[in-house]
């Protein structure tokens, strides 16, 4: 089973072009996905985290009800991040072997440094939740 991995913060209104290009092209290649939603320690809102992670966790399942999703909680290093990552895909049975982490543009891909390979899906240009 090839499980594929989508790490964000999704914190926009609702799913952009760019989103749904990202998601649809692991799903198209995947047997399982599993979004990990970033998400701080006090879950404050802020200027940058303006949705809770119930409200994007909800937006998420509404469009795509077959995927799983889980929280991964901000930590103090990439590297302590990294563990925590691998820590949690481990704790979904995702096997190195059969796990890919897909990212686009804006990507946490930089900051890790775990056990899992990763994969880029091509940006769709014009549409970027962080701007």
């Amino acid at each position: 089973m090839k499980i594929g991995v989508i790490i964000g913060r999704f914190q926009v209104p609702y799913l952009h072009p760019g989103h749904l290009h990202l998601i649809d092209s692991v799903i198209k290649e995947c047997d399982k996905v599993l979004v990990v939603l970033g998400a701080t320690i006090t879950e404050e809102r802020d200027d940058r985290h303006p949705y809770s992670h119930s409200e994007r966790y909800d937006m998420i399942k509404s469009e795509y009800p077959q995927v799983e999703i889980c929280k991964l909680y901000d930590r103090e290093t990439d590297v302590e991040w990294s563990k925590a990552l691998d820590s949690t895909l481990i704790s979904y049975r995702c096997k190195h072997t059969d796990t890919t982490l897909y990212h686009s543009r804006d990507s946490f891909v930089n900051a890790y440094s775990g056990i899992y390979p990763t994969k880029e899906v091509p940006e769709l240009p014009g549409f970027s939740g962080t701007k």
